[in-house]
């Protein structure tokens, strides 16, 4: 195990704490929004040398991957047509019910957010971590 100067664990975990605000904002920007359910499901915790940033919502997974076919009925999205549709009436639950038969058959696509954020800041992070531990070297 390698042992470094505070002042090198301090730059350290400035940069991990960095790292995981930008992840969680690119996150939270990225992520589709609805109700806003899920941008406020968008959680972070910075420990020492580490970093978590998840989402609390269930669905998360099946937004970011999107989900395979699976059994879906009218009543599940009659909230979002008329929400995001602004449909009433008949027309809400017959376009609802056409929403449902193509996810029961196709599923939904996947519409990514944690990844393209992790993916943005990865490489520079690792460059930083570089950087801090090499200088400590010359």
């Amino acid at each position: 195990m390698f042992r470094y100067s505070k002042t090198v664990h301090d730059k350290l975990q400035r940069e991990v704490a960095s790292t995981a605000t930008k992840i969680h904002k690119e996150a939270s920007e990225l992520a589709p929004s609805d109700t806003g359910g899920l941008r406020q499901g968008i959680q972070m915790m910075v420990g020492q040398l580490t970093s978590l940033v998840w989402s609390s919502r269930k669905y998360s997974v099946d937004v970011e991957q999107g989900r395979g076919p699976t059994p879906t009925t009218a009543k599940e999205l009659v909230g979002w047509v008329r929400r995001k549709l602004k449909l009433r009436g008949g027309h809400m639950w017959a376009v609802a019910t056409i929403i449902a038969k193509k996810i029961t058959a196709f599923g939904t696509r996947a519409q990514p957010f944690f990844e393209p954020a992790v993916s943005k800041y990865k490489n520079r992070f690792f460059v930083n971590v570089r950087r801090i531990i090499m200088e400590t070297r010359a």
